[in-house]
């Protein structure tokens, strides 16, 4: 249940932030979608912890892979 939760309210704060980005400037719409991916990662790394029964079954080098190419894509995502 609280994985739903949180699962629902990381998208609708990503969805605010979509819908936010009408009639704005550009740079403010960069920022707004540099945020959404950040929100994205959070939510793939808690989906991620979610899929685990125990802490003890995440194999943390998959972990931190994942977790790392998420990052990246939040970062890369205000180069572009």
């Amino acid at each position: 249940e609280i994985h739903h939760r949180v699962k629902n309210n990381l998208a609708i704060i990503s969805s605010l932030l979509e819908l936010q980005k009408e009639n704005i400037s550009e740079e403010m719409q960069e920022l707004l979608t540099s945020s959404q991916s950040r929100i994205k990662s959070i939510a793939k790394v808690h989906e991620k912890l979610y899929e685990s029964t125990t802490l003890s079954d995440i194999h943390l080098d998959v972990y931190i892979e994942e977790l790392a190419n998420e990052i990246k894509k939040a970062y890369t995502s205000k180069e572009k």
